[in-house]
């Protein structure tokens, strides 16, 4: 256990006992994303077990988590049975499958294909079988990205900060992995693609013109990679029609976390600023509905507040706990740079 975990040492052995238990005892290295049913599910999804299945970004959240809590070995397995049992042969990722490879969900997440590739950086997988691995899904990304049809909470698409912190992290760790290969052309081809994403996300996902702050802010999503259009775009799970530039959510960290942006840098500072004021307000609004005292709306104000993606101004959010989050590196090492 890390030093740094050990004020929590017993909320850090229940996750890493609950990611550990996530395995498949049939389909060695398949993790599930989560052995509990999610409350938001409609009605009619009331018997599918929905996330009795496999995502190639849940699973990544969970090896990584595994790799730092030092589990090696089953950081491994879930490689091998991603590369294995999910990987299509242009490189991408389904949605989603059941254990056995079977897709369920039909859409497609970019960050699902690049995730993958900075997880066989982490443990150090480049030798020329898993580089051809590596190869088909960073020309994937190259020849797809930016934009996807899906962002991580699977109920917007387009241009997204964090799936685009994770097309450029997986292109800089294919691009090292290919140099290593020995292929210095194809290496440069990555680099250039990741190079010309970190320096148009500002304008394909951080808006100037924004109502919820002065600053420069990120949001959740963008229709058309113009941050300054003002798009409506329509709420899922039966929202109304909102001015993109409304909708924000944490997930613009991932920039910071892959190692895109600094976390000084003045527009993470500012969209800080904007997401926490939009959830202090989401959740003041949600205790007074619940008519909870207030000596315990204080006290509740003292604790960690719930991560999620906040419509600012209205009360509802969405919260996906997930397990085995941790940073970019492989034992404190730094992606690979330039």
């Amino acid at each position: 256990m890390p030093d740094s975990a050990r004020r929590w040492a017993r909320e850090y052995r229940r996750l890493a006992a609950g990611a550990r238990a996530s395995e498949d005892k049939t389909f060695r290295g398949g993790f599930v994303a989560a052995p509990a049913r999610p409350w938001a599910w409609a009605f009619e999804l009331r018997d599918l077990p929905v996330y009795h299945a496999v995502w190639s970004r849940d699973h990544y959240q969970i090896a990584t988590g595994l790799l730092a809590a030092g589990d090696e070995a089953a950081a491994e397995r879930a490689l091998d049975y991603l590369w294995d049992v999910q990987q299509r042969a242009d490189g991408s990722f389904p949605q989603n499958t059941r254990l056995d490879g079977e897709p369920i969900f039909d859409s497609l997440q970019m960050d699902e294909v690049a995730f993958l590739i900075v997880l066989a950086w982490q443990l150090g997988r480049t030798g020329p079988a898993d580089w051809q691995r590596v190869r088909r899904s960073a020309d994937y990304l190259v020849d797809n990205g930016p934009d996807s049809p899906q962002e991580r909470w699977e109920n917007l698409g387009n241009y997204s900060p964090a799936t685009i912190a994770s097309e450029i992290a997986g292109l800089v760790c294919a691009a090292a992995i290919t140099r290593d290969n020995g292929a210095p052309a194809l290496a440069r081809r990555y680099l250039a693609v990741a190079d010309r994403c970190q320096r148009r996300v500002e304008e394909w996902t951080r808006t100037t013109t924004g109502p919820l702050s002065d600053e420069p802010y990120y949001l959740r999503v963008t229709v058309n990679g113009d941050a300054g259009e003002g798009a409506r775009i329509q709420v899922p799970d039966g929202g109304p029609l909102v001015d993109e530039r409304r909708i924000v959510d944490p997930s613009f960290l991932e920039l910071v976390r892959l190692g895109v942006k600094r976390a000084d840098d003045p527009s993470i500072r500012s969209s800080l600023e904007v997401v926490d004021h939009a959830r202090a307000g989401v959740a003041a609004a949600d205790r007074r509905a619940r008519g909870v005292p207030a000596r315990r709306r204080a006290r509740r104000a003292a604790l960690p507040g719930r991560h999620g993606a906040v419509r600012a101004g209205q009360h509802r959010f969405h919260v996906r706990a997930g397990l085995g989050r941790s940073r970019a590196d492989r034992q404190g090492r730094p992606l690979p740079g330039r």
